[in-house]
């Protein structure tokens, strides 16, 4: 990775030594862990490292800092605990054995957000992670209990095609659609533990047009490829949302297959709901991407057509 350098301004040198620790310990601790270099100079914090961890340990940095210019008492073991980010830090975690662990600061920021805000929209091309992590996370809670099903949806009806010209039964003919969600589950939980979730109905596939009328509680309702989603969709859904739910909305609005009279939901929810107190947004770009060096070259030159 490209190494960089980031610079924080500081007020004195108490908070210097509030940051390094006693004898550089939290300095040396931070290189063992994450490879990053502390130091001062002129009154000014340098950082250096690689990117995806500069930038970790500089937002940890703001925290304390924030912190210490209100209560300059602050015991040193709470800094050291932030800029380790042992205090129940949930950038990265497991998962039926699987690490699940941020290969971004996007990703790292969608896991945070996704953990503490009750109603999150993502937004990201392809290959960002943001539907890998967003199942990851609604794993976590449901092997922590603290929500007891996981419901999957999706606008089944895109790029022309509609249920009615596929073969099979409804579970047949809504599979396909469902396909990435199922992936990512297969992946975190093997496949006989994701079947038998899906058997006894702690993970139901939900077409959106059957979310309709119910209200779920102590559930992580996934709203994924977003952007095929009306206004009036788009609502119906958020207002599924129950007593100790929690509801994740991805998508890419780069990618929407609506008649072009029409508004996507998502991109209308942006708009509106982003100020929201508890509403938690995040826009993952390509420097967050994980597939193949190439898919974000792709997805590049094609927007460039569009």
């Amino acid at each position: 990775m490209i190494e960089e350098q980031i610079s924080i301004p500081l007020k004195n040198s108490n908070e210097a030594l509030k940051l390094l620790g006693v004898g550089d310990k939290n300095a040396k601790k931070l290189k063992r862990k994450f490879g990053v270099r502390l130091s001062i100079e002129d009154n000014e914090l340098l950082i250096k490292g690689n990117t995806v961890n500069t930038e970790i340990i500089k937002v940890r940095l703001k925290e304390v800092i924030n912190k210490l210019r209100n209560d300059m008492d602050m015991h040193s073991n709470i800094v050291e605990t932030i800029l380790m980010g042992d205090n129940n830090s949930s950038s990265s975690f497991e998962v039926n054995s699987e690490r699940i662990d941020p290969k971004s600061i996007g990703q790292s920021h969608l896991i945070d957000k996704i953990l503490k805000d009750p109603l999150v929209l993502v937004t990201g091309p392809a290959g960002t992670g943001k539907t890998f992590l967003t199942v990851a996370c609604a794993c976590r809670l449901l092997e922590e209990g603290k929500i007891e099903r996981i419901i999957l949806c999706r606008p089944v009806v895109e790029a022309g095609e509609s249920l009615g010209f596929l073969p099979g039964d409804i579970d047949s003919k809504v599979f396909p659609y469902f396909r990435p969600l199922h992936d990512s589950l297969v992946k975190l939980l093997g496949f006989p533990a994701t079947k038998r979730m899906f058997d006894s109905g702690v993970i139901e596939m939900a077409p959106l047009a059957y979310m309709r009328g119910r209200t779920l509680e102590n559930a992580f309702l996934i709203l994924d490829e977003a952007q095929n989603t009306t206004i009036a969709q788009m609502k119906m859904f958020l207002t599924r949302m129950g007593k100790g739910s929690k509801t994740v909305v991805t998508g890419d609005p780069s990618q929407c297959d609506l008649p072009k009279n029409k508004l996507s939901g998502l991109t209308h929810s942006l708009n509106i709901l982003s100020k929201i107190e508890n509403v938690g947004v995040v826009e993952l770009k390509g420097s967050d991407m994980v597939r193949h060096p190439l898919v974000g070259k792709i997805d590049k030159a094609f927007g460039a057509d569009f």
